[in-house]
């Protein structure tokens, strides 16, 4: 069997736990990789899609940028002019529009305290920063896709078995072989199930950092 922790041995694997050598079948082998890395995105959120990236606000501008394959953000931070460190809140779109005012007269009442998601590549932070402030924000990552030009990912180093019965669940459903796509799902789910209580142990270690009182990043 092909090594599946690279995008060629991923391929090879498929097309021979599949014994399929038609044109039809292997032509959609990399659809069937791309369906089970956007299946792991959404069932399996992890350390390895935990990405954090630093900016700059631009002065009396509240729109923010979202970083390049955004999934869900974490934690929104900045700097104010004093050093100190500011966590905004998550707030919806209606909320800020209808209470929070984008800027004040008074200086103090323009200090950043909440964001929202502003359409789907944008942050919509308020009170509108009136200085260039610098931020963070800690955010899941979709892994970057894989192909023959990436032949690896965080997937195929820590979670490829996961990845693997997930191909082959796709490539099941697609010959409609019902009965091993349904074998293949549920290898699946016992592998994103087992990744995602290590996972719930490191985010309650987390929380209970934050809990205790620990106000330093």
């Amino acid at each position: 069997m092909a090594n599946v922790n690279t995008y060629t041995g991923l391929k090879i694997a498929i097309k021979e736990w599949a014994n399929r050598t038609d044109t039809v079948f292997i032509n959609n082998i990399p659809l069937f990789i791309s369906l089970a890395e956007q299946q792991f995105f959404i069932d399996c959120s992890t350390l390895g899609n935990e990405n954090y990236i630093t900016g700059t606000f631009n002065a009396n501008s509240g729109i923010v940028n979202k970083p390049a394959l955004w999934g869900r953000t974490l934690t929104f931070s900045y700097l104010d002019a004093t050093g100190s460190i500011q966590i905004l809140q998550r707030a919806s779109y209606e909320m800020i529009r209808s209470y929070i005012p984008k800027q004040s007269s008074n200086p103090v009442s323009n200090i950043p305290r909440y964001y929202t998601d502003y359409g789907f590549n944008y942050f919509l932070v308020s009170p509108t920063p009136i200085g260039s402030y610098n931020f963070e924000i800690c955010y899941f990552q979709k892994i970057q896709p894989l192909s023959d030009s990436n032949e690896t990912s965080w997937i195929t180093e820590n979670a490829y078995d996961a990845l693997f019965w997930s191909c082959m669940n796709k490539a099941m459903i697609f010959i409609d072989n019902i009965p091993d796509s349904e074998m293949y799902k549920a290898l699946y789910q016992e592998r994103v199930d087992s990744i995602n209580a290590y996972n719930d142990n490191r985010l309650i270690d987390r929380t209970a950092n934050i809990s205790g009182g620990l106000n330093v990043i």
